[in-house]
């Protein structure tokens, strides 16, 4: 991955044209979900709308004036891949530590013939296998978008 300073010059993926119209667009998918999670965290309402609000963030896109093509600006999308692979490191380990201690919980509640307790130990163990392998999905999304953002670009320089 490159950094920002070896950027192309900015310009459409699609046709190379030069002008472009900067736009900026609220992610409402994205707060809806923090929200959801903020709630279910910290149990009310109140701090679902608070986290909602923190993950609200604009995101820039440009308008191409040739032939309307609609992309994400490169250098967003290379601070939030950033940003989602360091979080999903972070995830790994602590989701690591916390499912073992959650599979060795489920063994032993499966081993006193606990089963009920013992299948929301199970899911708890997948639960903490599957939001690292989610987190890093996603920052494997936005690389994927910035390569081929910048592979575009780099087509007409």
């Amino acid at each position: 991955m490159q950094n920002q300073s070896s950027l192309p010059e900015l310009c459409c993926p699609h046709c190379g044209n030069k002008e472009l119209s900067p736009l900026s667009e609220r992610d409402l998918g994205g707060a809806l979900a923090g929200g959801i999670a903020g709630a279910a965290l910290s149990g009310s309402l109140l701090g679902g709308a608070a986290t909602a609000a923190t993950y609200m963030d604009a995101q820039t896109f440009w308008l191409c004036k040739k032939c309307g093509h609609k992309f994400r600006n490169p250098s967003e999308l290379l601070k939030e891949y950033n940003v989602f692979k360091k979080r999903a490191i972070g995830l790994s380990i602590a989701c690591g530590i916390f499912g073992v201690l959650s599979l060795v919980l489920t063994i032993g509640m499966f081993s006193m013939d606990l089963g009920v307790i013992g299948v929301f130990a199970l899911i708890a163990t997948v639960i903490f296998i599957l939001v690292p392998l989610l987190t890093f999905g996603r920052a494997n999304k936005r690389k994927k978008a910035y390569d081929e953002l910048i592979s575009g670009m780099k087509r007409f320089h």
